[in-house]
């Protein structure tokens, strides 16, 4: 029984005519969840990180779960989602699980998905396209997130941008 996290039951909305934007920065370990609102009044932040002790199967069924409650409930009328980096030394087939368990959360709840090139979303967010970690966490900070979290920090780029893609707006003031 893994039951909803704390953090999630805290947080879950009642609310059920709030538009939300969502961001999502996909991990195995550690997975950014944000969702934005058009006034960005009631914006909710989550981790996704499975026990370590989770591997292969039950890792990506309990990511399945997490995201299907957060999303649960809500209009989300448009999610964006950090790409992978090519360079990156993981392994790529189980990163690529762990995209389609998000990409089958969206479409089971009629989300519509972007996937955004780090490089791209760095640039719109920090306005250099290889802004490191701490570019990206002093950005969000800039307009109003309080953590620490490198993961929170890239999913609220991929929320504000996907509430900007939306509201034809720029958030930043950057151009990608």
């Amino acid at each position: 029984a893994l039951g909803t996290p704390s953090s999630i039951e805290n947080t879950l909305s009642t609310v059920k005519d709030t538009i939300y934007y969502l961001g999502i920065d996909c991990s195995l370990r550690s997975t950014g969840v944000y969702l934005s609102t058009k006034s960005r009044d009631d914006e909710e932040v989550y981790l996704i990180r499975p026990p370590k002790s989770m591997k292969e199967g039950a890792r990506l069924e309990y990511i399945f779960n997490q995201m299907s409650k957060i999303a649960k409930g809500k209009r989300i009328k448009l999610a964006v989602m950090e790409g992978p980096a090519f360079h990156a030394t993981n392994r790529s087939y189980s990163m690529g699980e762990a995209y389609g368990i998000h990409k089958l959360v969206c479409s089971l709840n009629s989300i519509k998905l972007h996937i955004v090139p780090p490089c791209k979303l760095k640039k719109y967010f920090t306005g250099k396209g290889h802004g490191s970690k701490s570019a990206m966490i002093k950005a969000a900070t800039d307009i109003g997130y309080s953590g620490t979290s490198d993961d929170e920090a890239d999913s609220m780029a991929c929320s504000i941008l996907a509430r900007d893609i939306h509201l034809k707006t720029n958030t930043p003031g950057r151009r990608a």
